[in-house]
């Protein structure tokens, strides 16, 4: 069996387990909840006032379960498939995987599938709240900054607004954004789940280390996101601040001080460790004589 063939049976694994279902069930409540909430406040609302379809988006940090949502989003991301390799021992499943495919083949299809797994429970709710939003709601181009024909509405979109404070230096990706709210949302959204897959994959990886107790699994990734809070406050006391909250990069947010060269060169490292560890692990496998390859 090959390594295609391999990550579809694994895959057909994962969309079976009560732990997808869980992560997945928890966006799809979150994008629901919060689309229903906005259309019973809109009830009896003028629709010249009401904020576009865009702006209601579930990923803006100006939506109601925004902040419950990235308060669990460390821990939605371990659930999708990283605990499988710890209950394939547990069940003792995995002499009979490997009947059907080589080790390597069990361990890359597994690091695959975790990425998919963590990309679709982001990906799929986000989109059918996007598509309610725009059945339901106007495209007026009313957004969280003002009415799209207030005076200031250029200038407070781009934080140039010298009367008026505004929440900081716009928006960015302006102008995408200018170009097609619809398409800005959408990057976004990919852009999260992209994220989302890549930590689903890191948990993957860290989770060979251990061989019982699944709930440490949920620690690496909290941690990563403490110590990232944690930076972000000592930055504060810095001449030049550097925004250290992860979520703030693959949001849609007017948050200041992003370096994106920090954000990508994280991910990469992330990437870079998950390879790495799966790599090793065939390699010790390999030394054990536990596998061909």
């Amino acid at each position: 069996m090959g390594l295609i063939h391999a990550t579809r049976m694994q895959i057909s694994l994962m969309l079976n387990q009560l732990n997808f279902k869980l992560s997945f069930t928890i966006v799809m409540i979150y994008a629901l909840l919060t689309y229903f909430i906005h259309l019973i406040s809109y009830i009896n609302i003028d629709v010249s006032v009401m904020l576009s379809s865009d702006a209601l988006f579930i990923g803006n940090e100006d939506n109601p379960l925004f902040n419950l949502f990235i308060k669990v989003f460390p821990f939605i991301v371990v659930f999708p498939f990283a605990f499988s390799n710890i209950l394939d021992r547990e069940v003792n499943i995995l002499p009979l995987l490997c009947t059907r495919m080589t080790k390597s083949h069990y361990y890359w299809s597994k690091l695959i599938t975790s990425f998919i797994g963590g990309f679709l429970i982001i990906l799929i709710p986000f989109l059918i709240n996007l598509l309610l939003l725009k059945i339901t709601f106007p495209n007026n181009n009313n957004s969280h900054f003002g009415p799209y024909n207030s005076l200031t509405y250029i200038q407070d979109l781009t934080g140039s607004n010298v009367y008026v404070s505004t929440v900081s230096t716009g928006l960015p990706f302006l102008k995408l954004y200018l170009y097609s709210p619809l398409l800005y949302n959408l990057f976004f959204t990919i852009m999260l789940a992209l994220f989302a897959g890549i930590l689903s994959m890191f948990a993957l990886s860290f989770s060979l280390w251990i061989k019982k107790y699944k709930v440490i699994l949920l620690i690496p990734i909290f941690l990563l996101f403490y110590l990232s809070d944690i930076a972000d406050h000592l930055s504060y006391n810095l001449k030049y601040y550097i925004n250290f909250r992860l979520l703030d990069y693959v949001t849609i947010n007017t948050s200041f001080g992003k370096l994106p060269w920090f954000f990508i060169a994280f991910c990469l490292s992330l990437l870079i460790f998950s390879v790495l560890r799966i790599w090793i692990a065939i390699r010790l496998d390999m030394s054990k004589g536990r596998i061909p390859l």
